[in-house]
């Protein structure tokens, strides 16, 4: 029997052994994961509030994707966690 579950984001009904995110939700969590990478990599010495502003990304999306392992920083002092 198939089991489904909710969206993390949007709420969408998805199969329950498919990721937490729905195909479009996931796209544009990728979507902005490379906008954020890159931007860092451009500007390395960057402070999250920056990094949020320049790419469109928020603040608390910024911090998951540090603390879920998906970004790796040069300086991990410039993001600081309020």
């Amino acid at each position: 029997m198939v089991r489904f579950r909710p969206c993390e984001t949007c709420g969408r009904i998805i199969e329950a052994s498919s990721s937490a995110l729905c195909h479009r939700c996931g796209d544009q969590d990728e979507e902005h994961f490379e906008k954020v990478r890159d931007f860092i990599k451009q500007h390395p010495q960057v402070s999250i509030p920056v990094v949020a502003e320049a790419t469109n990304v928020s603040e608390s999306s910024i911090r998951e994707m540090i603390r879920d392992g998906r970004l790796k920083l040069n300086d991990p002092a410039m993001f600081s966690y309020d």
